[in-house]
């Protein structure tokens, strides 16, 4: 007979209860490796499997969002409107698909258009007016004018300062019957500054 010192010991099989991922770190580091007039490219560090890259045209995401899912840490946002601002946010996922948080927007802005060429009116003996055009560049966006004596930029008479507008009267301080040469640059909120237009 079987006394309570002599049992036979019962050991329970393993079960299996099933994987299970952590979770991935919010992205961080989001920062901007190519700016030019219609597109930005951005990059970030982060350990998840896949990310959502999210672009908006303002700080609260709700105007003409763009969502890019991708498994590299950079992308490019393409199509954009030249000297306007746009805002990026990026979150990622793990391999159980459980998603982050997005981490702090930052905003840039694409680069200016250079002016159209330059064209003139109101010419008087002493004075000539500039005119120049957008070239796809947004209303507000900021322009440069220098006016130089001659055919060559050898150091400019006077510029315009920068203004909003698409002209500039240099109406008075010319010398009669002489020949002048004008040139003009864009910038945009960044205060980035595009080649000159002449």
């Amino acid at each position: 007979d079987r006394t309570g010192h002599d049992v036979d010991a019962v050991t329970a099989g393993w079960r299996e209860l099933g994987g299970r991922c952590t979770k991935a770190s919010v992205p961080t580091g989001l920062g901007f490796t190519g700016v030019y007039a219609s597109s930005i490219t951005i990059s970030w560090s982060g350990n998840g499997t896949r990310y959502d890259a999210v672009k908006a045209s303002n700080a609260g995401f709700t105007l003409n969002v763009s969502t890019i899912n991708l498994i590299a840490a950079t992308t490019t946002f393409t199509g954009l409107d030249s000297g306007t601002t746009y805002w990026f946010r990026v979150r990622a996922y793990s391999y159980g698909n459980d998603v982050t948080t997005f981490c702090s927007s930052k905003s840039t802005s694409t680069k200016a258009s250079q002016p159209g060429s330059p064209s003139y009116s109101n010419m008087a003996t002493d004075g000539i007016q500039a005119n120049w055009t957008r070239n796809g560049s947004p209303v507000g966006t900021q322009y440069y004018a220098e006016v130089h004596a001659g055919n060559t930029f050898s150091g400019a008479l006077d510029n315009s300062g920068w203004i909003t507008g698409i002209s500039w009267n240099k109406s008075s301080g010319l010398s009669v019957n002489t020949e002048y040469i004008f040139r003009v640059k864009s910038r945009n909120a960044d205060n980035v500054e595009s080649n000159w237009t002449n």
